[in-house]
């Protein structure tokens, strides 16, 4: 599923959402929750999954995949996804790798935050001083080409690299 709008999920859980996400105890938090663990790709709102995920999840269709649900802002723990590759795929001089976070000029991004969430784009330029946004906000900033071709500044803080 891509996402869930918020007062859906509230009620699907019969919890506040606030409440639980902030919880210190998360194996508490969890205790009162139903046995089922949802994968929102898109959180919590109203944004469709983009097509580079349902690709990515539709090429391990059918393999085992560990999920786990856990999360607390608080002590860092969020949700995780963990899909066995197919022998074919580890035979393949197949070797662990980090992702690379590094936001730099030509990486791909979603915007996580704001107006524009959900949006995808590559960063165009990387500016060097900080930038006034709309709300006031001083901040260092990106310029994004997105995917329809607009051109977009966001704070660096509300973007995450994604290839």
């Amino acid at each position: 599923m891509g996402d869930i709008p918020f007062r859906d999920l509230e009620g699907f859980l019969q919890t506040n959402l606030v409440e639980l996400i902030n919880r210190i105890d998360v194996e508490s938090a969890q205790a009162h929750l139903p046995p089922v663990t949802i994968l929102l790709t898109e959180g919590i709102g109203i944004f469709a999954m983009p097509v580079r995920t349902i690709n990515f999840l539709s090429h391990y269709q059918g393999s085992i995949a560990l999920l786990s649900g856990a999360t607390s802002i608080r002590q860092g723990i969020f949700p995780e996804l963990v899909i066995s590759l197919p022998l074919v795929e580890i035979q393949q001089h197949w070797h662990p790798m980090r992702p690379d976070t590094t936001l730099s000029i030509g990486a791909q991004v979603r915007v996580c935050s704001g107006d524009h969430e959900g949006a995808i784009g590559t960063i165009n330029y990387l500016y060097s001083h900080q930038q006034v946004f709309a709300s006031g906000i001083l901040a260092r900033a990106a310029l994004l080409r997105l995917e329809d071709g607009s051109m977009l500044t966001v704070p660096l803080s509300v973007i995450e690299r994604i290839s």
